[in-house]
C-alpha cells in the first residue's frame, strides 16, 4: 500500500522475486539490510555508513562527482553552497512533502 499512497514515482520498488547477484553472494557493507522477496525498498541513502560518518556508497563510487551530499544546516558544506549558487529543483514541494533532495540544473 505504500507504493500505491507514495506521491513521488518511481522512488519506491517492489522485490517480485527473490534477488540475484552478479556473483555468488551479497555484495557491499557487511550491515546492509538483505535484500527480501516481496518486500518494497527504496533508497535509505546508506544509513548505516552515514552512522559511521561515512558517505553514501552512490557517492563514493560515482567517478564523475555527478552526485553531492551533506548537511543543510551547516552553510559552509558544499551541499549548502551549491544550493544557494545553483538553479535547482525539488519533487512535489508545492504539495508541502517537505522534500531534502534537490536536483541540480
Amino acid at each position: 500500500m505504500c507504493m500505491a499512497a507514495c506521491p513521488y514515482t518511481g522512488v519506491r520498488s517492489f522485490n517480485w522475486e527473490e534477488p540475484k547477484y552478479p556473483v555468488d553472494h551479497a555484495v557491499g557493507d557487511a550491515d546492509v539490510p538483505k535484500h527480501q522477496k516481496h518486500v518494497v525498498e527504496k533508497c535509505t541513502f546508506c544509513y548505516q555508513r552515514l552512522a559511521r560518518e561515512e558517505v553514501p556508497a552512490c557517492m563514493e563510487l560515482c567517478p564523475a562527482r555527478a552526485r553531492h551530499f551533506g548537511d543543510f544546516d551547516d552553510p559552509d558544506s558544499e551541499v549548502s553552497k551549491l544550493v544557494k549558487e545553483r538553479s535547482c529543483e525539488q519533487l512535489l514541494a508545492s504539495e508541502g512533502t517537505k522534500p531534502s533532495v534537490y536536483y541540480l540544473v
